[in-house]
């Protein structure tokens, strides 16, 4: 009766027996009740977290109401997707296309296999610059060395290209291309990603970025889709979250931006669930022009 009784008026339980019969127990948990010996701190904070679940399900299906996702990916997208069938990550071309649907703007890039051809490209982006290794199936290029500093002139170019392209060269066991790519002014750095979990689906992370991705560790995680209180309870999370409320409050977009930027992020995840296997953009500059965000380096897994 104890357990029709919580099922019947949907109330969050925990039964506290001092019994030793295996068979009173199992009765308790088949119904998915938790079983403890004594009123102890671990009980209490089991029911203390079912609560919580209960409020968090019930807040997300009132804000997620009239919210609708195609299941499907775009046409476009898919067509990306089916073009790149056996690669574990797409292309860096791709993965820009890509994240274009989404409403995502990339630092614009011109692709090098010599110097003089890097040198080209410099100009014709103008200086600084950034050059970057394209070696395939590399997910961390900075942590590779595959990424230059920035470059202000020729002489720098030079310098940068060899080291990155020797790299490079001796990771693919070849020649590999070398991304020019302008160097876009930010005032800040943030990391997103999408990763989809066998029991809740598609998970985004959202975090500081850059360098102190790892050694912060500075993220919050939300299950896609998001809501906009979901984007803002996100980043209200991050420890850095200081530096983005100063930042609204001298009118800067940082703040809107992100949340904007999220939620695309979210319609991404929930779109492709099952034909990608991750998102990492890392990082994502927070520039204060109208623009707002820029993705300064982006990896697709599928």
């Amino acid at each position: 009766s104890f357990c029709a009784a919580s099922q019947r008026f949907g109330k969050a339980a925990a039964a506290i027996i001092n019994l030793s019969e295996d068979d009173v127990r199992a009765i308790f948990q088949e119904h998915h009740i938790p079983v403890f010996d004594a009123a102890t701190d671990a009980c209490f904070k089991i029911l203390r977290g079912y609560i919580d679940y209960g409020r968090f399900l019930t807040d997300r299906s009132s804000g997620l109401q009239g919210k609708t996702n195609s299941p499907q990916p775009r046409p476009e997208v898919e067509a990306i997707l089916k073009a790149h069938q056996g690669m574990s990550m797409l292309p860096h071309s791709a993965t820009e296309e890509l994240l274009k649907h989404y409403g995502f703007h990339c630092a614009d890039y011109l692709l090098a296999s010599t110097y003089d051809e890097a040198r080209e490209a410099a100009g014709r982006l103008g200086f600084p610059v950034i050059l970057k290794g394209m070696v395939p199936d590399v997910a961390h290029r900075s942590q590779a060395g595959l990424v230059s500093h920035k470059i202000f002139n020729e002489g720098e170019l030079r310098q940068e290209y060899a080291a990155v392209e020797g790299k490079a060269r001796a990771m693919a066991q070849g020649p590999a291309a070398l991304s020019v790519e302008k160097y876009i002014p930010h005032d800040f750095e943030v990391i997103f990603g999408v990763k989809y979990d066998v029991t809740f689906g598609p998970v985004i992370l959202c975090g500081l970025g850059g360098i102190f991705t790892e050694i912060l560790k500075d993220y919050a995680l939300r299950i896609a889709p998001l809501t906009a209180d979901d984007a803002i309870d996100m980043l209200s999370g991050l420890k850095a979250f200081p530096i983005l409320e100063k930042a609204a409050s001298q009118g800067l977009p940082h703040l809107d931006s992100l949340t904007d930027a999220l939620l695309r992020l979210s319609n991404l995840a929930v779109e492709l669930n099952g034909k990608i296997t991750a998102v990492d953009i890392n990082p994502l500059g927070l520039r204060s022009d109208p623009s707002g965000t820029i993705v300064l380096d982006a990896k697709i897994h599928i």
